[in-house]
């Protein structure tokens, strides 16, 4: 049932979407190769950052657990989650950043593809599908990681909810604004594209990644400032 669908049109130009947001275009096969293989390392070390955020923060709220009040608990419990969703967002902005040259069909795409008997409507589909299963990757991922620090935060002595409770709030919030991060950026390089003569679009591009990626490695210092 599976196969039928993947040699579709649909399944086929998905696929090779896809495949293309692993390769920034400069590379040769070898080096998209090990592009795939730095991505797969970066999988690893997101969730391994999960678990080093569960150590740092397990004596801290080790003592907030033994405290004789709760109030130091709720204020840290705001600071953390608020930390834990914006850790979320940070990754999927930056990988969204990463690909923002494939984010949408470009003259190229529609030269080759014209010629077959499919629809520009099919094109585009496929390519924001591809692009939804990119970043839901990497949404996965990081959410993955930063449950058990979220665990950590929504449990214990003082938890102001039950923990499937708070943890399904925090999965909704956080899956929202990881969606919110990656929407923006999209947003910023649509706007762009449709705004920036042909021509120009490429080097555009380009300008507006690098400011980007700038910004957003500028920015994470303040992401964990957040439980100050």
């Amino acid at each position: 049932m599976i196969s039928p669908l993947r040699e579709r049109p649909a399944g086929l130009l998905t696929r090779h979407f896809f495949h293309a947001l692993f390769d920034f275009g400069v590379f040769s096969q070898e080096g998209a190769d090990s592009f795939v293989r730095v991505i797969i390392g970066l999988f690893s070390l997101i969730i391994s950052l999960g678990f080093l955020l569960v150590r740092i923060y397990a004596q801290k709220y080790g003592m907030l657990f033994a405290a004789a009040t709760g109030e130091p608990y709720a204020r840290a419990m705001l600071a953390d989650t608020a930390l834990a969703i914006a850790l979320s967002m940070w990754i999927v902005a930056f990988v969204t950043v990463l690909v923002s040259h494939s984010l949408f069909p470009d003259e190229t795409d529609f030269r080759v593809l014209m010629p077959l008997p499919i629809g520009r409507g099919l094109v585009f589909g496929a390519k924001l599908l591809a692009l939804a299963l990119f970043a839901g990757l990497f949404t996965l991922s990081s959410h993955v990681a930063i449950t058990p620090l979220a665990m950590l935060v929504s449990g214990g002595r003082w938890a102001l909810n039950p923990l499937p409770l708070s943890l399904l709030a925090f999965w909704v919030t956080s899956v929202s604004a990881s969606a919110f991060a990656l929407l923006a950026v999209a947003a910023m390089n649509g706007l762009l594209v449709t705004c920036t003569p042909r021509t120009h679009v490429p080097a555009a591009s380009a300008a507006l990644r690098s400011t980007l990626l700038g910004a957003l490695v500028l920015a994470l210092p303040f992401v964990f400032t957040l439980p100050a």
